[in-house]
């Protein structure tokens, strides 16, 4: 199990890497891409959401520390791309990677995800952890954890309800399913 979770996690630190450093406009139709600006925090795993046209970027492991840990950040970030500026907001309560995000009702809710002080499997707890962030009063609120502790998983939205889908770490795939 270990060894196929660093496999998965090179992979998506190799993925993440190719772009992470720049947030990238793409322009289909020409085939070109242009920065527009460089994340404050150089970070990989982390989740984002998009509320009122701000991307948040949310937790994830700093680049330097992506071979031994620590991994879990509470770090948010918001960039607004109508100004090309960027903006902390407070942390996230629970530090993590590779967690899901999703928007409901314009508030960010973050579930599951990863928290490990280093690569020795004994400091690794894959989390079951759900919090909500509110742009509005830039505050965090944790809310009933979701079933399984879970990581690197699909997350949809479909009628308010937030669907999180397969599971890294665990027995089985299942679907959360959190009621409005």
């Amino acid at each position: 199990m270990f060894k196929t979770f660093q496999h998965l996690r090179w992979i998506i630190v190799g993925l993440t890497a190719v772009v992470l450093f720049h947030i990238t406009i793409e322009n289909t139709a020409a085939k070109k891409s242009e920065i527009v600006s460089q994340l404050p925090t150089g970070r990989s795993a982390f989740s984002t959401a998009v509320v009122e046209g701000k991307i948040y970027v949310i937790g994830g492991t700093l680049f330097e520390n992506e071979s031994s840990g620590p991994f879990g950040l509470s770090t948010v970030e918001v960039y607004n791309p109508y100004n090309n500026s960027w903006k902390k907001v407070a942390d996230m309560p629970t530090p993590r990677s590779n967690a899901g995000a999703a928007v409901v009702d314009g508030k960010i809710y973050v579930a599951g995800g990863l928290a490990a002080i280093d690569r020795r499997m004994e400091s690794t707890k894959v989390l079951k952890v759900v919090e909500v962030y509110d742009p509005q009063t830039d505050t965090w609120e944790r809310k009933q954890d979701i079933s399984q502790p879970r990581l690197s998983f699909g997350i949809g939205v479909v009628g308010r309800k937030i669907y999180a889908i397969g599971l890294y770490s665990c027995d089985s795939s299942h679907v959360w399913l959190r009621r409005s």
